[in-house]
């Protein structure tokens, strides 16, 4: 962990490594079916940290936090979702992202 320079408070670095091998030194998996998730998630954690340097982020809210719930959101929406039975994917898109920004919170 390191503290930011402007005085914001602890930084976590936000990294995401691909999963360990099995016990056997196979591949989990997870490593099998999404070789590039690891790339995908740090490129998605920089953007988070980028935007949280820039305090377009709450200050009490660490950028490895924020960008891990965010791949999970957006991961386990495909469990779920329907486009048939819900909103069409853009609308659906657009609410994930007021919650992600505004959270749940009603404002006023």
């Amino acid at each position: 962990m390191r503290h930011t320079a402007d005085g914001r408070g602890p930084y976590r670095e936000c990294a995401f490594r691909s999963p360990p091998a099995s016990p056997k030194g196979t591949p989990t998996w997870n490593a099998l079916l999404f070789p590039g998730r690891s790339a995908i998630q740090n490129q998605f954690c920089a953007l988070v940290s980028e935007a949280w340097s820039e305090n377009s982020i709450r200050s009490d809210i660490q950028p490895h936090t924020a960008a891990k719930l965010l791949i999970g959101v957006i991961n386990s929406t495909a469990d779920w979702y329907n486009p048939s039975n819900g909103p069409d994917p853009q609308n659906m898109a657009d609410e994930i992202l007021r919650l992600a920004i505004h959270g749940m919170r009603s404002p006023g």
